[in-house]
């Protein structure tokens, strides 16, 4: 027997790691997801979608946002980390990583969409006192990063609206604000510039960029720099811009050879 998708259903399905599964792939495909989204999604009653997010919480693999909404936790992003995206940076990445970090001395981070946020999977501080820290594997909305906006830009239009399906996006750390008419605009205009840039929009008082870049396999991940607003003029941004699609090239390079 086969489902709509055309994959096979296994004889004796386990009910209750079919719902768990779905949820999770539900939390992962959205921002934020409530107790009705997934009674609707499961076909189950709102008390059994309340108590398997009350589970999951739980464990680590969702946590509850304001306004009663749960999101992906802690615990699904480092199994993605160390299943996806392997136990350290790729080879490749960390040199250009180094070589950007020695050309730069800000704070140079690598990682990856998961669903609507971005998961860092490496990094390589600025050894300045006043720096931005590393963020691997921490998590962050990715319509707020210079990082999660380097790959939202490959998306296709469709993908980004399944993606964002409501128009208001979710609120930023900083209290910033984005609609999703708005994100496509900031995107179209990092795609003409080459790059993506934040200004403070996760964190305030820091400022980053980031291009796209391969990871394993291909992969689509992004690189970033970060740094304090206060030493990222526009002409250093600019600047640093440079830098990353420099070493990406030279990157590409190394692994044409």
């Amino acid at each position: 027997m086969t489902d709509a998708a055309g994959h096979h259903v296994p004889n004796y399905p386990v009910a209750g790691v079919s719902r768990t599964l779905r949820a999770l792939e539900l939390l992962v495909s959205r921002d934020a997801v409530s107790v009705a989204d997934l009674s609707d999604e499961l076909g189950v009653g709102a008390s059994t979608a309340h108590r398997l997010l009350a589970m999951l919480v739980f464990h680590g693999y969702a946590e509850r946002t304001a306004g009663s909404r749960y999101r992906v936790g802690p615990a699904f992003g480092g199994l993605v980390h160390d299943a996806v995206l392997g136990q350290s940076t790729p080879p490749h990445l960390q040199v250009m990583m180094e070589r950007v970090s020695e050309s730069c001395g800000e704070t140079v981070q690598v990682g990856a969409l998961v669903g609507a946020e971005v998961l860092y999977s490496g990094a390589i501080e600025s050894p300045a006192v006043l720096r931005v820290s590393s963020r691997e594997r921490s998590r962050r909305p990715a319509h707020g990063t210079s990082l999660g906006r380097a790959l939202l830009g490959d998306l296709e239009p469709a993908e980004l609206a399944a993606m964002y399906p409501s128009e208001e996006l979710p609120a930023l750390p900083s209290g910033a604000s984005y609609t999703r008419t708005r994100l496509v605009e900031v995107l179209d205009a990092d795609r003409r510039r080459g790059w993506s840039e934040n200004h403070g929009d996760v964190e305030q008082g820091v400022t980053s960029l980031a291009i796209a870049v391969s990871g394993p396999n291909e992969q689509r991940m992004g690189m970033s720099i970060s740094g304090p607003t206060t030493r990222m003029p526009r002409e250093r941004i600019v600047d640093l811009a440079r830098i990353l699609r420099r070493e990406r090239k030279a990157m590409r390079r190394r692994r044409a050879a």
